[in-house]
């Protein structure tokens, strides 16, 4: 009989291989690398998708327990740290946000100094959704560094105003003498909401309430009164 040529004792052994790996979720360790897997390699997220992912843990993230919420905020930190786009790290900021973790605070304080000012703000905002004594420092560092932008610098007054802590009333008092309108607008917006009273734009009556002088509230009912707490 005539001798089997070289190449069909290739296709043997290839055949072997696959009806021994058959059923198998994986190749074996001892298959060579180059060898095509069964395995799909995952998808490449696109930008808007990932947005959309951190965006779903955002809204689960209450639903989780303490060792989930600590495992995920150090993913999502470590994503912070890696991400390019300035909209997905803009997603995570917020998603970081919801969660109560040391791991969060530390990614949150970072992103204070992202490149995008858009994640800066988001962080602030943030900031004002963590607990008074932890939140009221870095809020106060950036309030009293010259050096912060003022977009940054309205943002931690907004999120001052959500702390619901007399701390917040003490820290954000001096920045009723700001020379920016912006800043004195958005300042008395704030005390408003920590204190419940409405004196209007008028600084000098609002310096003299938080002095303890007696000031005549303005009505509840005014219609610019009502303008101003709707915006």
């Amino acid at each position: 009989m005539t001798a089997l040529p070289a190449w069909p004792e290739k296709v043997i052994a290839v055949v072997t291989i696959l009806l021994l790996c058959s059923g198998c979720s994986s190749l074996p360790a001892w298959v060579p690398s180059w060898w095509p897997s069964n395995e799909e390699p995952a998808p490449i997220e696109t930008p808007a998708q990932r947005v959309q992912r951190y965006r779903r843990l955002e809204q689960q993230a209450g639903e989780l327990s303490p060792q989930q919420q600590q495992q995920l905020s150090q993913q999502l930190a470590q994503a912070l740290a890696q991400e390019p786009d300035p909209l997905v790290r803009r997603q995570l900021v917020r998603t970081l946000g919801r969660f109560p973790t040391q791991a969060a605070a530390a990614a949150l304080y970072a992103a204070l100094k992202d490149e995008s000012a858009d994640v800066q703000r988001e962080a602030v905002a943030a900031w004002g959704r963590r607990p008074p004594q932890e939140a009221l420092p870095v809020l106060a560092q950036l309030l009293q560094n010259p050096e912060t932008s003022l977009d940054v610098r309205l943002a931690a007054i907004r999120a001052s105003g959500k702390l619901n802590s007399p701390q917040a009333v003490q820290l954000l008092a001096p920045l009723l003498d700001d020379p920016d309108p912006a800043i004195q607008y958005r300042t008395v917006r704030s005390l408003e909401q920590l204190t419940g009273k409405h004196y209007g734009d008028d600084v000098t009556r609002w310096k003299r309430a938080l002095a303890g002088q007696a000031v005549e509230e303005e009505p509840a009912w005014s219609v610019r009164s009502l303008w101003r707490r709707l915006f």
